[in-house]
């Protein structure tokens, strides 16, 4: 992250310093803190906004790019730095965004639902068919609907419609690939 502006490790190596703290709560607890992390509409509480910035956008960017493009180390670390406190100063909520999908990952792994795909193999099938059809029809009302929403309710649709949509698709592929894994174990008997 030193050199690359945007390194989603970067919010990750943070984000496991939680990790020792959480560790006596319930898998369901640390899921439902992930969820709230990830729907509410964070940029709601703030005025700025990258129309409003300070440098615009297209000066801020220009300058970055030059400094990535050029031979000197020094500037673009600097022009990496500049960049992401005035990118941070604007939209804090991916931080936020990111921890919240960050939990509810750590729930599922801590669940067992994925080292024991086949004992759980219901819990994957009702969320393939809650979280698929659910994604969809966000993503239709927000395609839909998105210039008649206020922004914050357009920002809860946007999130939840990709938590929505990647969950579906997690549990579609974890039981294609539990079921291949059956026919491959029973192939060998």
């Amino acid at each position: 992250s030193f050199c690359w502006s945007g390194d989603v490790l970067r919010w990750y190596a943070v984000m496991g310093l939680f990790l020792l703290p959480s560790n006596g709560l319930r898998s369901s607890v640390i899921a439902s803190i992930g969820i709230v992390l990830t729907i509410v509409p964070w940029t709601a509480f703030s005025s700025a906004s990258f129309a409003t910035a300070k440098p615009p956008m297209d000066q801020m960017l220009t300058s970055t790019f030059v400094a990535f493009s050029g031979p000197s180390l020094l500037n673009m670390a600097k022009a990496n730095f500049q960049y992401e406190w005035w990118f941070r100063r604007i939209d804090w909520a991916l931080p936020l965004t990111l921890f919240g999908r960050f939990l509810i990952g750590v729930a599922i792994g801590r669940s067992q639902a994925l080292t024991m795909p086949a004992k759980f193999r219901p819990f994957w099938i009702r969320l393939a068919g809650i979280a698929c059809p659910a994604g969809l029809a966000l993503t239709a009302a927000e395609n839909h609907f998105e210039t008649a929403m206020p922004p914050a309710l357009a920002t809860v649709v946007r999130s939840g419609a990709s938590l929505m949509a990647a969950l579906g698709y997690m549990a579609i592929f974890i039981l294609i690939r539990s079921e291949e894994h059956t026919s491959e174990l029973q192939s060998h008997h």
